[in-house]
């Protein structure tokens, strides 16, 4: 009896060890939050949670907080360059339009890509928050011209007088996000009105985020 005893709390020492996380089990419960800085605003996201960020936008993870100590905070596909602990991104600038590797995404595809980061405790994965990463598309531009401010949005024609100037005063994309990192050039177009012998000018306005073409606005003027 003493024996079989002895085998049982044996038995039953071995189990729970071999469920501890010091044996290697996930915890994917014991992640608190993430902390992200997102250009100039820091998020804090928790478990299982999602962000989605226009292509472009600067990430970097700040801080992570679970019910172990945190050793790693991995941005998967991003490969930050250190040596020393190559899965471990806190501190690092993640340039969305170019630093990712697209092969880690979770989701992928021309509309969008989702990617994971894992928080560990060693080898124990605590948990992991998600980033979506979404095209940049022109919700509307502010243009001023000698005759006052126009909301203008994606694909619309705005019409200028003879020698009118213009000047774009801020520029909105998906998400509200401010255009940060925005170009745009004016592209000349020709036509005719139909029945005038005087040719109209129209420009093509395109608006760039990196080497994206992400919108454009139709300026219309006339002669």
């Amino acid at each position: 009896m003493g024996l079989t005893m002895n085998w049982w709390v044996r038995f039953w020492v071995c189990l729970w060890l071999w469920g501890s996380p010091a044996w290697g089990l996930d915890c994917r419960d014991c992640l608190d939050h993430v902390l992200l800085q997102v250009n100039d605003q820091r998020v804090q996201l928790k478990n299982h949670e999602t962000i989605a960020v226009v292509r472009g936008d600067v990430l970097e993870v700040i801080s992570a907080q679970g019910s172990m100590p945190i050793t790693a905070v991995n941005f998967v596909g991003f490969p930050n360059g250190n040596g020393k602990n190559p899965i471990d991104d806190r501190g690092f600038k993640v340039r969305t339009q170019k630093d990712l590797l697209k092969r880690f995404a979770l989701d992928s595809g021309d509309e969008m890509q989702v990617y994971a980061i894992e928080v560990k405790s060693e080898e124990n994965l605590l948990g992991s928050v998600f980033v979506k990463i979404l095209p940049p598309k022109l919700r509307y531009a502010v243009i001023r011209t000698d005759s006052g401010k126009k909301v203008v949005r994606d694909g619309e024609v705005i019409s200028l007088l003879p020698n009118e100037e213009f000047k774009v005063e801020q520029i909105v994309m998906n998400l509200d996000t401010e255009g940060s990192d925005v170009t745009y050039k004016l592209f000349p177009l020709s036509t005719r009105e139909e029945g005038k012998d005087q040719e109209s000018k129209l420009f093509e306005l395109r608006f760039f985020r990196y080497d994206q073409d992400f919108g454009k606005i139709i300026l219309h003027m006339k002669q």
